[in-house]
């Protein structure tokens, strides 16, 4: 029996994305319409895939830079 590759996929709300990220529902949906954040769109409901995201934050991180560091 062979086994099959399942893909799962975890989508996050707009209030689980504002927990995770401390930004505001306003802004969350500000930056959707403005597709500045990846997101989902089933029916009329945004969500978000959690990869997607913490891709997201990855890319948008600043590194420190200068001496003592």
């Amino acid at each position: 029996m062979q086994k099959e590759n399942k893909k799962v996929i975890q989508l996050l709300s707009v209030r689980d994305v504002t927990e995770m990220t401390g930004l505001s529902v306003f802004t969350i949906y500000s930056w959707v319409s403005q597709k500045k954040i990846p997101f989902v769109k089933i029916g009329s409901r945004t969500l978000f895939d959690s990869k997607d995201i913490l891709a997201w934050i990855e890319a948008h991180k600043v590194q420190p830079e200068g001496p003592g560091i």
